[in-house]
């Protein structure tokens, strides 16, 4: 069995999300999102008080905190 070579990974976690990149992307009615935290995911349906709200594949909708940073959201396209 060859052995492996792990030199090219970084085994301080600090160094490792310094590397990830977030990348912007326009909240656009249809665009489907999922809050990483709660797990909710759903399309973008208005913007509201500050904060988009989303709506699941029920109909149930929630409104989450929008603005510059928030890294906890997953996009599916």
């Amino acid at each position: 069995m060859r052995a492996h070579s792990y030199d090219d990974v970084p085994l301080d976690p600090a160094a490792r999300r310094a590397r990830r990149t977030v990348r912007e992307v326009a909240a656009e009615p249809g665009l489907v999102v999922e809050d990483r935290a709660g797990g909710f995911c759903g399309a973008v349906v208005r913007w509201e008080h500050g904060g988009v709200v989303l709506e699941d594949r029920r109909g149930r909708q929630r409104v989450f905190a929008a603005g510059a940073g928030r890294s906890c959201w997953r996009v599916s396209r």
